[in-house]
This record gives C-alpha cells, structure tokens and sequence, in this order.
C-alpha cells in the first residue's frame, strides 16, 4: 500500500476507516453519493451491474471507483447485504466547508446476522447471528435473535449431521467461526449448506465474558456456570457483535441453555422431506405445512409458529397445556373473531421494541406503539398483562408524542410552554417574512419583487435584471446573478435572525425533550418485551385454532404404550392443495387408518406408483409433528406416542458437490437412522435400496429392515417395490404386509389411494407409462419384455434373439406390429362386424 505521506487528505481518512474493517466494504459519504474505491469498487459494481469508473491516481496506477445516490443507498445496501457482504456506512459528519476536510465516521455497521430493519429481514421467519466452535472434540452452538434479545446456546459431542439439523432448525442468516483448523472445518460444512460464514479474529478475553455474562438474564433452572464449550462460543459472538453492533453489545440479553434432546429431533433430511418449511419444488414457502398452519395475523406470530413447528415438544404436559389454549379457541369462535381483530391492529411491536432497545427505532416506530398499546387493554382477559406498566407507558407516549399529521413535529404542542412559544414566534416569522414581501413590493413599485431563502445567502430581496435599477437607496446590494440581484434590508436582517434562531432553539429544545423520552421510555421495554412474547403465544394459539377450525382437524392425545393410532387421517398439505385447485370442493383426499404399536410396529407396503404410499407415509409424519409442537391434526382421532425422533427416507437427491452420489446420499441417511433410532422414534422409509442393481438394493433393503425391526425397533412405515420383502412378515414377528389399493380397468389401473392389508397384485408401472404418454410403441416393447422376463428371467437373450435396434426397426412382420394387429383383433365385435366394415379392416392392415 502506498505510504500515509503519498495518500490526500481524503484518502488518509478513507483508509483509516478501511483498516478497522478490512474485510467490508466501506459506502464512503462525498456529497451526495456513497463511493467505494479500490477492489471494493470492483466487487460492489460486478455484483451490483453498476459503471466501474476511476478516481484519481495512487502510486502511477488509477484508483477504481464506483459509487451510489444516498437517497437511494438503502436498495443498494440490501442487495449487497443479502449477496453476503458485510456493509460499513461511512458518513459525513459535519457541514462540508471550503478548504477544510469534512470530518468522517462509521455511523452503520451491515452484516447478515445484525440487520434489524424491516426492509432489509423477512417479517415472518426470525433473523438469527450464529457461532459454532469445536473444543475437545465437542461442538458449542449458539444462535442470537437481535431483535428479540434471545440468545440459545448448546453443546454436544461432534456430530456433523446433529450440527446440520441444528442449523436447518434456526436457519440463521450468519455463521460465525474461529480461525484455525477447526474453523476450516466448520466454514467448510457451513458454506457447503449455502450459509454466509465469517471468520472471526477478534473474541472477548475471559474478565470481559465474565462481565458481559453477568448482564444476561437467565431463565429459572438454567444455573450460573458455562461449559467450556459454550463459554467459547459466547465469547465469539460477543467479540464480533461488540465490534459490528456495539450497543447490542450493551443491551439486556436473555440467555437460554437447551440441549437437542428437549426437543422432537428432525435431522435435516427429514424436514426437507415433509416440507416443512420449504417446497422441494422451487423451495419457497408455497404448499408447505407452515403455509398451511399460518393463520396468524401479526408477523410475530408467524416466527412463533415457524419456531413451534421446526422444534416440537417431547415434554407432554407442556403440549398439552398449549393444547388446552388452542382448544379454548377453537369451540369459542368468537373470543377468537375478538383476538384476531384486535391483533391486526397491534402489528409486530416485539421488533418494534426491539429497535427501540437498540435505539435504532423510528418516530414511526413510536407512534405505532403508542397505537398498538391502546388495543391491548382489549385482550386483557386472554393473558396476565402488566396494566399498569401498560397504562403508565401509554400515558408517556401520548403526553409526549406528536399525533398532528399536519406539523412535522416530533414532540406534541402542550408538552412544553417554551417549546410552543419558540414555535409560534418561528410561525409567526414566515408570516412575517410574507407581510415585509407586500410591503416592499408597495414601497419600490416592483410588483416582480420577491423575498427568498437560500442556503448560501439566507433571507434576500429579490430583483430582476430589469427592474434593479429601481431598487430603493436603502437596500443593500448582497450578490449578482445571472437574471437578477439580491439585496438586504436591516429590517429583513433582524427579522432573519428572529426566525432562525426560533427554528434552532426550538429543533434543539425538541431533540433534548425527545433524548430524555427515549430514556424514560426504556425503563418501560423490559416488561412491554414480555407482553410482546404474550402476545405473540395468543396470536399462535388462536392461528391454531383457526386452522382447526377451517380445516376440520382434531385434538390429539397421548400414549405412553407405544402405540400410534389414526383414524381417517389426511395429508395436510395435499388436501389444502387439492381444496385450492378443484375449487368446488367436489375432488376430496382419501383418508386412511394407522395401527402402529409394539407388537405389530413394521409395515412393509407395496403397491402401485402414484397409489399413494408416499402421500400415507408422509401424512403420519406430519400428524406427529403438528400433535407434538401442540396443534390439532388432520384426522379424526390421533393417538400419539411422545416420540423422540422422526426420520425420512425419501425420494432421490445428490451432492455432487461433495463428490456424492444419489446412492451413496440414500445410504448415508440410512445409516444415520439405523444408528439413531430407538424404540420411541417414527421411521419413514420410501423406495430404499432402489439405487442399485437389483439384487444389491433387494438385499440392503431386507437387512435394513431386520435391523430396524429387531434391534433398534422404532415405528417403522416401509414402502417399497421389493415385493420379495413381504415375505418377511412369516418371519419376523411384528411385521405386517399392507398395500395401496388398486383396481385394474382393462390396460389401465384405478387407483383407490387406500392403504389396506395385504399384498399388491403389482406395481402397475406400465400403465403408469400409459398414463404419463410414453410413446405407443416404448409401451409394446416394454409389455412384450414384461412378459418375458416374467418366464424366463433377465438372464435370457431378448424375445426372439431380437435387440432393440432391429425390434424398432422391424417392419409389419415385426413383433410391435403384430401386437398392435391382435390389441385391434381383441377389440372387434364379431357379431356385429359387417362384410363392408370387415373389407375395410383388412384393408387398413395391409395399407397402413
């Protein structure tokens, strides 16, 4: 780099600025733009599409530049912040003067997991800061909620796939890790997930953890002593935060400790599997279970939900009692018609007190609380609200605040006698200015005369070209323009001083007002924090109820015996989906029953493609997953044990980027669940084994289930087209064969979408190729192959010792034709052919 004495003023104090953060880019403040130089330039304007320029030149080499209107920096900002930059506002501080360099500061600091504006961070989905450190082998994991003030922390022994679910779990926006070899690692694994991850050099020393962990408030029975692990990590997030956001740094956190296990654990394969939050189509949030669940009406409650639902509960007594809550509104409609009314009005206030706690709120934030804590007392009766901290802050806000729409004031006119005097007299000044206007126009017949203000001049009469020389003898000439010429009066001057010193001592008599309210206000935010969680839980609870209610789900109950019952259950997500396309309601999902339990817990299950085994298998998944976070479920009735885990095997997906094939993925989930169910885990398995030859997947997939169902025994739905499987139902006891009910119509099936016991007469492939419109003659082909594979096995020559290349070829003599030639001779009515329909056939076959 250049030495400091080859640098300009302004580059010295860009570098300055550039060296505390060096791995940002720095939106430089010059006028009216932000500019970014050097490979910041270069970065911003690839990523942005925005002109590439130069600026200048340093050490014989132009100095790259690009640069943005501040009006508009706020979509530039995003954009870059979302592409996984990290953004350091660098603003003017002072007026700009003639020959003096205008003083500089970093007033914003933007990274992904520090954002707190409501453009720039989804409504309903909580924004988490990450940190994730490896100590002796054992992973501490910390995810910080901002705007909430939450902090969760955890630890376990390594585990790359319990880290994954973790991660998936919280979703959060920025990953922070250690430098050195572990942290590698952990970059590695988290960018390979496609999370933005930054390498934190700066942690806290053990004296200020300590003291910073004395700030935290802690949750009953958490207990004051840190795992190594978790001290780790704390004190990484505290190094970066107090560096990037350093009154958040500050402020009051809430510390909670949890470990995995107190919650229903759902690896990552097996949320994207159900679709819990993200389609595997296009992976946003359309035809999903939260989609479907989401009835709440605040944004607050949507994060509540989505929470809720990637983290169920294995804890009965609690679910329950959030059972209790959506029951109460789901046979009351009109408490809940009464919540849902007065929650529109109330809005996200646990942001909005949020950025008040940062002090990064808006006057519009303000008044929205102020708003929103007039419609609280209007559902006192469905939480234990604090009514006196509500009507003491509510009376704060409105004695203090602006509500006239017409004045763009902050503090209201009342509050302060001098305040409104200085108003008035700087009112009354303009009006002043307007009379002086008339009145010189009178006095200098000018009838063109006009007073204006400027930022350069101030006050000043202003002439026309034309009429200056008409100017009275006691105006004082001040400037000449192109078209006209200003002048002055003592008179304007002293009234000019009146104005603006009004206007100053009342913007700053408002700025000390509004500095002690947002202080005296603060001591209020802890307490409106917890009526914001309330109401949030209330919106949860009564978006439940609604749900259940449009829906037509029911309460579910609890088991300790293992077994696992549902009568007439759906698929929430396909039913919802089916309702929304048909429209008349005249297309209905087909329900079906389960009878999972100790002594009859696997059921193997056969049956035709699109018969609807991988719709069931899911469906059950789904019923345990909403019953457990606390919701009613699409059945009739729904007796659930309080399973542990849930874990899928579904459908065909690589990792070519790690090197993985769909097979070797299929496998490695395999393995997780053979190694981690237990007997009160729920196993989902679909088509395992199908990604190899035959004989290996056959005999994967037969040992796997052995060892399920003798060893680790689960609850274990095992769909498959390895009919040879069935047969392990008169070996093992427990194992139960089930089917997809079909029916066959001609060369078609109907497909009945009821699981029944038994065994599938088929898997109706070929005529799921019909349906799909594969090429007439592919279908003979693969019919005549069928047939002889049937009786001879794969191991003999192809039908006649002909290979494809001659069977596509063939002529009428072929084999295709000659199918085709008996398909239309078993379609003849004989008895009712007549000699000129039978010449006309014949003909036909020998001039196609």
């Amino acid at each position: 780099m250049a030495t400091q004495t080859t640098l300009s003023p302004l580059m010295r104090q860009y570098f300055a600025i550039k060296n505390q953060f060096p791995d940002a880019l720095i939106l430089f403040q010059v006028g009216d733009f932000y500019e970014l130089f050097f490979a910041d330039a270069q970065k911003a304007a690839a990523f942005l599409g925005i002109v590439l320029t130069q600026r200048g030149i340093l050490g014989d080499e132009p100095i790259p530049l690009c640069g943005v209107p501040r009006h508009t920096c706020e979509h530039y900002i995003a954009k870059l912040v979302k592409g996984g930059f990290r953004v350091v506002v660098c603003d003017q501080l002072e007026v700009a003067q003639a020959g003096k360099l205008v003083e500089r500061g970093v007033t914003h600091v933007f990274t992904p997991g520090t954002l707190i504006d409501s453009k720039l961070i989804e409504n309903k989905s909580p924004h988490y800061l990450c940190a994730v450190i490896i100590v002796d082998g054992v992973i501490g994991l910390l995810f910080y909620e901002m705007l909430s003030g939450m902090v969760y922390v955890t630890h376990f022994d390594y585990s790359e796939k319990k880290l994954d679910a973790e991660l998936l779990s919280f979703m959060p926006q920025e990953v922070l890790v250690a430098p050195g070899a572990t942290g590698k690692q952990l970059e590695q694994i988290c960018r390979q997930r496609a999370l933005i991850t930054t390498i934190v050099n700066d942690t806290l020393t053990p004296s200020d953890l300590e003291q910073w962990y004395a700030s935290f408030d802690r949750l009953a029975g958490q207990g004051d002593s840190l795992e190594l692990a978790n001290r780790s990590v704390l004190a990484l997030l505290g190094g970066y935060i107090k560096k990037h956001a350093p009154y958040s740094f500050a402020t009051q956190k809430t510390l909670l400790r949890y470990q995995p296990d107190n919650f229903l654990q759902l690896d990552a394969a097996t949320q994207k599997n159900l679709e819990l939050i993200h389609n595997s189509y296009d992976g946003s949030a359309t035809h999903t279970l939260f989609q479907v669940i989401d009835q709440a009406v605040t944004a607050m409650g949507s994060r509540l939900l989505k929470k809720w639902l990637l983290r169920p509960l294995v804890d009965e007594q609690l679910i329950e009692k959030r059972l209790d809550r959506v029951e109460f509104f789901v046979k009351n409609s009109f408490d809940r018609t009464l919540v849902r009314a007065s929650l529109k009005k109330i809005g996200d206030i646990e942001r909005t007190l949020g950025r008040m706690v940062l002090r990064k709120a808006s006057i519009g934030d303000y008044t929205a609380l102020k708003e929103s804590l007039a419609e609280i007392p209007s559902l006192h009766s469905y939480g234990s609200f604090d009514m006196h901290l509500l009507t003491q802050a509510y009376t704060l806000l409105t004695r203090t605040l602006n509500s006239d729409t017409q004045v763009p004031y902050k503090i209201a006119v009342g509050y302060d006698g001098e305040l409104d005097r200085l108003r008035q007299l700087a009112t009354q000044g303009m009006q002043a200015i307007f009379e002086l206007e008339r009145k010189e126009q009178q006095k200098s017949g000018i009838g063109t005369l006009k007073i204006r203000y400027s930022q350069a001049a101030g006050y000043a009469i202003e002439i026309g070209k034309a009429s200056a020389e008409q100017a009275p003898a006691y105006y004082v000439k001040m400037q000449s323009l192109t078209n006209r010429d200003r002048f002055t009066t003592q008179e304007l001057k002293d009234l000019e001083y009146d104005i603006m010193r009004a206007e100053s001592m009342s913007q700053e008599l408002e700025h000390n007002f509004f500095a002690t309210f947002v202080r005296d206000l603060e001591f209020f935010l802890p307490g409106l924090r917890t009526i914001a969680v309330m109401l949030a839980e209330l919106d949860a609870f009564v978006a439940l109820a609604h749900a259940a209610t449009c829906y037509q789900w029911n309460r579910p109950s609890f088991t300790h015996h293992g077994t696992f019952t549902i009568q007439q259950g759906r698929h929430p997500i396909v039913e919802q989906r089916m309702h929304v396309a048909d429209g008349t309601g005249a297309q209905s999902f087909v329900p079906n029953e389960t009878t999972l339990e100790p002594g009859h817990r696997t059921w193997i299950i056969t049956g035709p493609n699109m018969g609807g085994k991988s719709t069931y298998l899911r469906q059950n998944a789904l019923i345990a997953i909403l019953a457990q976070m606390g919701s009613f479920v699409p059945a009739r009735k729904a007796v659930v044990p309080l399973f542990d885990r849930i874990f899928t095997r579904i459908g065909a997906g690589d990792h070519l980027a790690e090197g993985k094939s769909t097979f070797l993925v299929e496998m490695e989930e395999t393995a997780l669940i053979c190694k981690e169910a237990t007997n009160k885990s729920l196993v989902i398995l679909d088509e395992v084994g199908r990604g190899t030859s035959t004989y290996d997947g056959l005999a994967l997939a037969q040992a796997i289930v052995e060892y399920l169902h003798e060893v680790s025994r689960p609850l274990c739905l095992f769909a498959t087209h390895y009919h040879e499987l069935t047969d392990l139902a008169r070996t093992l006891t427990g194992v139960a064969c089930y089917h997809a009910a079909s029916k066959p119509v001609g060369d078609s099936v109907m497909l009945l979408h009821k699981i029944m016991p038994g065994v599938a007469q088929g898997s109706f492939g070929i005529q799921v190729a019909i349906a799909a419109q594969l090429p007439e003659v592919v279908i003979q082909r693969a019919r005549l192959l069928l047939s002889h594979f049937s009786s001879h096995g794969v191991s003999y020559p192809a039908p006649n010792g002909q290979v494809a290349g001659d069977y596509f070829r063939s002529d009428l003599s072929g084999p295709s034709d000659a199918l085709q030639i008996k398909q239309q001779l078993d379609d003849l009515d004989m008895d009712n052919l007549s000699p000129r329909q039978a010449y006309d056939f014949l003909y036909k076959l020998k001039n196609p």
